[in-house]
């Protein structure tokens, strides 16, 4: 968020350019309060660099084999915890959808990167987590 402004505050010269992602095109806008710039008015894509997909990944606790399996699991047992590598980002964002989409308590446990919400997983300190890919 802090590069996206410096972007905007910059001299429209074209020499300086923002490799955005999406909490800073899109996901920003609707988490924080305030923001100091507008993604829509104040910048203009002009290239798509890279994709990124997300996965869901359970951890050694978890005894699914599927996402079906996951499903079943989480109605009969205590509700599911999530990691995420910190609030408002994509891998917080997917898990409040599914937890809409499929009717399911959810509490999300947000991280200070992936890193440490992948070490949480295997770990077994939470049982499923988004990653990128």
């Amino acid at each position: 968020m802090i590069a996206a402004h410096e972007v905007v505050r910059s001299s429209p010269d074209g020499h300086t350019l923002l490799l955005g992602y999406t909490p800073e095109m899109s996901i920003n806008k609707l988490v924080f309060e305030t923001i100091r710039y507008d993604p829509i008015t104040d910048l203009t894509a002009i290239a798509l660099a890279a994709e990124a997909t997300l996965v869901l990944a359970a951890g050694p606790k978890v005894l699914a084999k599927s996402s079906k399996d996951l499903l079943t699991q989480a109605q009969t047992s205590a509700p599911l915890t999530y990691g995420s590598s910190g609030v408002g980002g994509q891998q917080h964002m997917a898990g409040e959808m599914l937890s809409i989409a499929t009717k399911l308590p959810m509490t999300h446990i947000p991280y200070k990167g992936t890193g440490p919400a992948v070490a949480a997983l295997v770990g077994g300190q939470s049982h499923t987590v988004g990653c990128g890919r």
